[in-house]
């Protein structure tokens, strides 16, 4: 199941059900794109974060996900931001840093919206 994940859009329902019966969750759209002018990397818990980790803010979006047990689909224009991107695995965000992460439920926003017109 490919879906889209992020602090933004966290989706706890279906994280849950997917854990509870082992279903691969493959998560798009972790670091909120280019669709909304990078804003999910310049907010400022995620700077404040990565700051703390000694990462980049794509990094913690991306452990984000992992630590809600996605696999990610980071994608990058330049080689160097691809390794970075990789880098993921080999540190965890503490309790308070996902919490600090979490977005309010009147808050949330999906970033990459259907497009009725254009489907197939």
């Amino acid at each position: 199941n490919e879906v889209e994940l992020h602090p933004w859009w966290p989706q706890p329902a279906l994280v849950q059900y997917c854990r509870e019966r082992r279903i691969a969750l493959l998560a798009y759209g972790s670091t909120g794109g280019s669709l909304i002018g990078g804003a999910m990397l310049r907010a400022g818990q995620v700077q404040q974060v990565a700051a703390a980790r000694g990462r980049s803010p794509a990094q913690v979006l991306l452990r984000w996900a992992v630590q809600q047990g996605a696999a990610v689909i980071p994608s990058s224009s330049s080689e160097a931001h691809v390794v970075e991107n990789l880098d993921v695995l080999s540190w965890e965000l503490t309790e308070d840093d996902m919490n600090s992460l979490s977005v309010a439920k009147n808050e949330r926003m999906r970033v990459y919206m259907p497009d009725p017109e254009n489907a197939p």
